[in-house]
């Protein structure tokens, strides 16, 4: 199974927001998702595109959409066009029941993803994972220090250099030193 190769325990939280008009649908890839990938993911769904736009345009950033691509008589396509202005990098996963509208997805969109109806688990599975690896790849990578009984989080690629003195770590940055008690200590 592909979902065995990742620790989800290490993967931030993330936003996935899901946008069908059938709530069965969504609330299906809701438990779907929430049952294979606890509580790392929050799922948020909308019967609507202006449901969908609404959250977006007021500065609700998902990690993933995953739309069917006629809401309400609308065309997902369309939608997810004006709302890319906002988050170009946003993978989409568009679902269908219509094959015939597959071919012009990838002409005019270039998905992550493509589901049909039914939904098959183990493809959402798949473009899950691959959303996960993806997003992981682009978190940088910090280290949580306690300091002045704050916590404090560094990104590793700000670090300068370490100093050890009298029992205590001292970590320089490009702008500002933190002085860390080592782990017996704190």
């Amino acid at each position: 199974c592909i979902r065995d190769r990742y620790n989800y325990n290490e993967v931030y939280y993330m936003l996935i927001m899901i946008c069908d008009d059938d709530k069965n649908i969504a609330n299906y890839i809701k438990s779907l998702i929430e049952s294979n990938y606890k509580e790392n993911i929050k799922i948020k769904t909308y019967c609507t595109v202006k449901e969908l736009e609404h959250s977006i345009f007021n500065k609700e950033i998902p990690n993933a959409i995953i739309m069917d691509i006629c809401v309400e008589k609308s065309n997902g396509i369309d939608a997810l066009k004006k709302v890319r202005k906002y988050i170009p990098r946003t993978p989409v996963i568009f679902i269908t029941g219509y094959t015939e509208y597959c071919q012009d997805i990838f002409i005019d969109f270039n998905p992550f993803g493509l589901l049909t109806k039914p939904i098959d688990s183990q493809k959402l599975y798949f473009y899950i994972d691959k959303i996960i690896s993806q997003y992981k790849s682009d978190q940088p990578l910090n280290v949580e220090i306690s300091a002045n009984g704050q916590k404090i989080n560094i990104d590793k690629n700000d670090i300068i250099f370490l100093e050890s003195k009298e029992r205590k770590v001292i970590y320089h940055t490009k702008s500002v030193s933190y002085t860390h008690l080592r782990a017996h200590e704190t």
